[in-house]
Parts: structure tokens; C-alpha cells; sequence
């Protein structure tokens, strides 16, 4: 058997996320014996060095977190721990920084059980590579405090993806009526107070429906999610 194990650092809802949408046919998530998880698969086949897999790994990393976000934005973003090459027990390679670290460990690992199908996280792979400005967008997601200005820069960021604001408006599924609410929530200091990108209000009125920010965290990382459907 080839191929490498990449050791991740995740809480068991982001687990629980990332299983429900794994790529079957290219990557999987699995446990070992000492319940610590990793990916592997067909994937990291290809990679004959461990720097090789970790920089694979590492670009993989915004999608990840992408998808085992959770809403409330208490968690950690995932990390990787380290790599080991499949048939190499007790055998780890970390990377302190960018500086390989080789150690050796006493006793095997086993396998785990592959996710269910789904090729979520490969296509959003897919089009984070293919697409800079959606590759901006989750990484400014997916790392740092997701307050309202740096949601904001990833609705700036998505829009110049789509190229018009009715084709925004088409790949994030929202209605005028959810936009006025994000735009109150991100500019409108009676509804977000100082955390506001205004001091003043820009508007006579606010809309009858405002979203606070955990709402707006939840709605952005889904127009993320949906941003490769039908693509």
C-alpha cells in the first residue's frame, strides 16, 4: 500500500463536517487506533517526499477549514500535526514552520473507515485553484476574527468572482430582502454599534429585517459552500 497519512488537529464537529463531505474517490478521512485523525487516499499518492505532501496538505488546509467551520466562529481553524508514509509505523515527519522534523514512535497504527461519498470538498479544491478571488475569499473566512468588515471584504471578493451582481445573486441563492439585511448588519451602527463599517447611518431607516453577526456568519459560509454548485 502507498501513499502518506495527514495527521489534522480538529474537534469533533468539525470531524463530523468534514465526514459528511470528504471526497471518497480521492481522499479520505479515517481515524487510527488511538482515535487521532488523518487523510489519506489516492490522493497523496503522487508525493514521494514529506515535504511534498505537507505543501499539498497545507493548500488543501482553507477548503477544510471551509467546510468544518463552525457557526459560531469559538473553534480553532484545523492544523496539520504531521505526515507519515503509508508502511512506515511509528515513523512521523512535522513541520515547525516550514522546517522538517522527522521523530519515531513506538508501535503501529491501523487504518480507519473512509467517509461517505460526497465531492464537496473537491470541488470547492477544485475551484479554489482555479479561481484567486474565491481563493481569497476563504482564506480571509477561514482564518482571523470573522467580524463584520472582514465579512464584507468576502461579499467585495465573491462579487468580483461572478462578474455582475446578478450573477452574484444567482450563485449565492440571496433574495433582496437578505441582502438589505447583511448590508444593514455590516454598515449600520443601530444595528451593529461600533463594530459597524459606518459611524453614521447611510440610510433614512433600518429594513425590517437586520442580521446580527452569527447570522451572517452562518449565510456567508453557506453562499461559500453553494459557490460550486452547477459549476
Amino acid at each position: 500500500m502507498t501513499g502518506w497519512r495527514v495527521y489534522i488537529e480538529a474537534t469533533p464537529t468539525q470531524m463530523a463536517a468534514l465526514e459528511r463531505h470528504m471526497a471518497h474517490s480521492d481522499v479520505l478521512i479515517a481515524r487510527d487506533q488511538d482515535a487521532d485523525n488523518y487523510l489519506s487516499g489516492p490522493a497523496t499518492e503522487a508525493f514521494t517526499e514529506p515535504h511534498e505532501v505537507f505543501a499539498w496538505a497545507d493548500e488543501l488546509l482553507p477548503v477544510l477549514n471551509l467546510v468544518g467551520h463552525l457557526p459560531s466562529n469559538d473553534s480553532d481553524p484545523l492544523a496539520i500535526i504531521k505526515v507519515q508514509r503509508v508502511g512506515e509505523p511509528g515513523m512521523y515527519h512535522r513541520f515547525e514552520g516550514r522546517v522538517e522534523v522527522t521523530t519515531h514512535v513506538v508501535g503501529s497504527v491501523s487504518g480507519g473507515t473512509p467517509a461517505p461519498p460526497d465531492d464537496l470538498v473537491a470541488r470547492l479544491d477544485g475551484e479554489l485553484r482555479r479561481d484567486p478571488d474565491f481563493h481569497k475569499a476563504v482564506e480571509l473566512f477561514t482564518s482571523g476574527e470573522l467580524d463584520w468588515v472582514r465579512l464584507w471584504k468576502v461579499r467585495e471578493l465573491l462579487l468580483q468572482s461572478a462578474g455582475s451582481v446578478e450573477e452574484f445573486t444567482r450563485r449565492s441563492n440571496w433574495d433582496d430582502a437578505t441582502w438589505k439585511a447583511f448590508e444593514a448588519g455590516v454598515n449600520d451602527p443601530r444595528v451593529s454599534g461600533d463594530a459597524a463599517r459606518h459611524a453614521v447611518p447611510q440610510r433614512p431607516a433600518v429594513p425590517p429585517r437586520v442580521m446580527k453577526l452569527d447570522e451572517a456568519r452562518r449565510e456567508v459560509r453557506l453562499v461559500l459552500l453553494r459557490w460550486v454548485e452547477d459549476r
